[in-house]
Parts: C-alpha cells; sequence; structure tokens
C-alpha cells in the first residue's frame, strides 16, 4: 500500500512526464547520458511488453522497461540507481523526501538540457552526420604528400625519442662510474 501512494506522489507531482512517451532510441540516449552526468557507470536498458512499467536491477546495471516508455518511468527507474549510488548502506523508500527530491535533480537535470524533446535529440544526429569538408580531409589524407608528409613527422619523433634516450643512457654511465668509485673507496 505504500508504494502505492509513493507513486501516486509521483504522478501527482510529475503527471505531464507519465504522458509523455519516448521511442526506445531516444530512451537509451536519455538513459546513457543521465548515468554519465551523475556518474552512474553505464546502465544499459532492455525493453519488453506493453504496460508502462519499469524495473531497475543494481546488480547487472540494466533497466527493464515497456517499449516507448513514458519520461517518469525512466527518471523513477534512473533514480533507483542514484539513490543506491548516493546512499549505498541506507534504505530509500519511494516517495520519502530523499527519494523525491533526488528524483526531482534527475527530472530537472533533463529538462534543463532539453533531452525530453524529440527535436533535440534529432540535431544532436545531424551534427553527426559527415560534411562535405570532413570527406575533403578524408580523401586528402589519401594523398602521397600527405602520407610522405606523415612519415617524415614520425621520423622526427623516433629520432627525438633517440635523443632522450642516448642523454638518459649517458646520465647513468656517469652515475655508475660515480658509484663504483664510492663502492671502491
Amino acid at each position: 500500500m505504500a508504494f502505492k501512494i509513493a507513486y501516486l506522489k509521483e504522478d501527482e507531482t510529475y503527471h505531464h512526464l507519465r504522458e509523455e512517451k519516448v521511442s526506445t532510441e531516444h530512451a537509451e540516449k536519455i538513459i546513457r547520458k543521465v548515468a554519465r552526468h551523475f556518474k552512474l557507470g553505464k546502465i544499459s536498458a532492455k525493453f519488453r511488453g506493453q504496460v508502462d512499467r519499469g524495473r531497475a536491477q543494481n546488480l547487472w546495471k540494466i533497466i527493464k522497461m515497456s517499449w516507448s516508455p513514458s519520461l517518469l518511468v525512466i527518471a523513477h527507474e534512473l533514480n533507483h540507481f542514484l539513490i543506491w549510488k548516493r546512499y549505498p548502506n541506507k534504505h530509500v523508500n519511494h516517495g520519502s523526501k530523499k527519494w523525491l527530491r533526488s528524483l526531482k535533480r534527475i527530472i530537472d537535470y533533463c529538462e534543463k538540457k532539453d533531452w525530453w524533446k524529440d527535436e533535440m535529440l534529432k540535431t544532436e544526429e545531424q551534427s553527426r552526420q559527415t560534411s562535405e569538408r570532413d570527406l575533403e580531409r578524408e580523401s586528402h589524407k589519401k594523398t602521397p604528400e600527405y602520407r610522405l608528409e606523415q612519415i617524415q613527422t614520425a621520423m622526427k619523433r623516433w629520432k627525438s625519442r633517440k635523443n632522450r634516450a642516448e642523454n638518459a643512457l649517458k646520465k647513468l654511465e656517469r652515475r655508475r662510474k660515480i658509484w663504483e668509485k664510492k663502492v671502491k673507496t
């Protein structure tokens, strides 16, 4: 009964997030970004079923949820991991002040970054697509002049490493001679 009351508190406060459903790809991106921000480690998501609910498993770092979950379910399941990280030896009840405070942190952060919006994720994917300039750079890398330049810079790097190694050997040789004199006397 207490769990139902706690879920009702979340639904009352964040009912607008319960109504918004996202695709599985969008959900995975939100999970990955929130986990990275709050330093929760790598959390994987598994999707099955149609009922809008989820289950977080700490041992395997998995969130199991329905296809096209609501934003509140994503935030709720991520909140489990945040609570487990922040209070490892304590049991924090659903609906408690600590629980609701950390849930608010996750939701506020996501709303600040506009991660709830599909448009933001679409523009991010478009920016990753290769542009014409990137293609020109790739074709430039295949020219013989570029390859020759690469070889020359590599030779210069190896020569400087060789010089550093020779200098280090000279210094060690001097130190060895000093210590040999000290041992003989």
